[in-house]
C-alpha cells in the first residue's frame, strides 16, 4: 500500500486531521536514499516494537522475497513487524504515521524518511 512521504493520512477512507504519512513504500514507486543519525534509528526500533492501530494480518516488505511476517533480532528479542503503525508528534505540531515496517525500510533498504520526521524521532524521550 503506498501513500506518498507528508501526504495527509487516510486509511480505509477514514481522514485524521494534521496527521501525515511517511514510509508507505511500494517496489514500484522510487523513494529518497539516505543515512539517519543512530539515534533516531533507536527511536523508530522502540516506536516499531509497540505499533498503534494493528491489524488481523501481516504486511510483507515489498523489497525482500521473506514470507511475513518480517522479523527482526534486537538485543536478544525477536520483533515481528508489518502488522500496524507507528505514531509520532514531530515539532511543528504534526503528527506522523509509518507502517512499523517502516524501521525495516531504513535499516535494511536506506530509505530515507523526511527531515521532519527524523527529527521527531531525534526529540522523542528514550
Amino acid at each position: 500500500m503506498f501513500y506518498q512521504d507528508l501526504s495527509p493520512y487516510e486509511y480505509m477512507g477514514a481522514e485524521e486531521p494534521n496527521v501525515y504519512n511517511i514510509g508507505w513504500l511500494d517496489a514500484n514507486r522510487p523513494f529518497e536514499h539516505g543515512t539517519v543519525p543512530e539515534e533516531a534509528l533507536s527511536a523508530l526500533l522502540r516506536l516499531s516494537a509497540s505499533p498503534v492501530n494493528k491489524t488481523r494480518g501481516w504486511h510483507t516488505c515489498p523489497f525482500c522475497s521473506a514470507t511475513p511476517p518480517t522479523e527482526i533480532q534486537s538485543k536478544g528479542r525477536k520483533l515481528q513487524l508489518g502488522n500496524g503503525e507507528i505514531r509520532i508528534a514531530g515539532c511543528d505540531g504534526k503528527v506522523y504515521a509509518a507502517p512499523n515496517l517502516v524501521y525495516h525500510y531504513v535499516e535494511r533498504h536506506g530509505y530515507k524518511p523526511p527531515d521532519a520526521f527524523v527529527k521527531a524521532l531525534l526529540s522523542a524521550n528514550p
